[in-house]
C-alpha cells in the first residue's frame, strides 16, 4: 500500500513540469519580468520547464556577441597578466645580475690572488691586468643591471 502511495506522488511530481506553460522573461523599465505571456512587441525569451531555454533570434544573436565579447576579454586579460608576469620576472633576474656584479666588483677590489678552477681541475691565478679587466667587467656589469 505505501509502496503504490509512493509511486504515484512520485509520478504526480514528475509531471508536474509538463504540466506547466511556457515561461518567458523579459526587461521592463530595466527590471527582470517573468511571466506566462510577454507584453507585444518586446525582446522576449521564452523558457519552457520542461525544455530548457528558448531564444528569439534577436536574443540568441545577443547571447552570442556577449559570450564572444567575455571571450576576447578573458583573453586579453591574459595578456595582461603574462605581460605583468613577465615584467616582474625581468626585474627580478636584473636584481640578481646587480647583486652579483656588485659582489664580483667587492671580490676583484679587495685585492689579494683571485683564482679559478679550471674544467680540467687545474686551478689558474689572476694577473694584475687580467683583475683590471674583471674590475672593468664588473662595472660595465652593474652600469646595465643596477638601476
Amino acid at each position: 500500500m505505501h509502496r503504490h502511495l509512493f509511486l504515484l506522488i512520485v509520478a504526480t511530481l514528475i509531471t508536474l513540469p509538463a504540466q506547466a506553460g511556457d515561461i518567458y522573461k523579459w526587461y521592463q523599465n530595466g527590471k527582470i519580468i517573468y511571466g506566462e505571456y510577454p507584453p507585444p512587441g518586446s525582446d522576449a525569451v521564452q523558457i519552457s520547464r520542461s525544455s530548457g531555454v528558448h531564444m528569439n533570434e534577436a536574443a540568441r544573436s545577443s547571447a552570442q556577441d556577449l559570450l564572444k565579447q567575455s571571450r576576447q576579454d578573458a583573453e586579453e586579460k591574459a595578456k595582461a597578466e603574462q605581460i605583468v608576469a613577465d615584467a616582474d620576472a625581468y626585474k627580478q633576474t636584473r636584481s640578481e645580475n646587480c647583486g652579483i656584479a656588485r659582489r664580483n666588483l667587492a671580490m676583484y677590489q679587495a685585492g689579494g690572488r683571485h683564482r679559478f678552477k679550471l674544467p680540467d681541475g687545474s686551478v689558474k691565478y689572476l694577473d694584475e691586468a687580467e683583475t683590471r679587466s674583471k674590475i672593468e667587467e664588473a662595472n660595465g656589469q652593474i652600469r646595465d643591471f643596477c638601476d
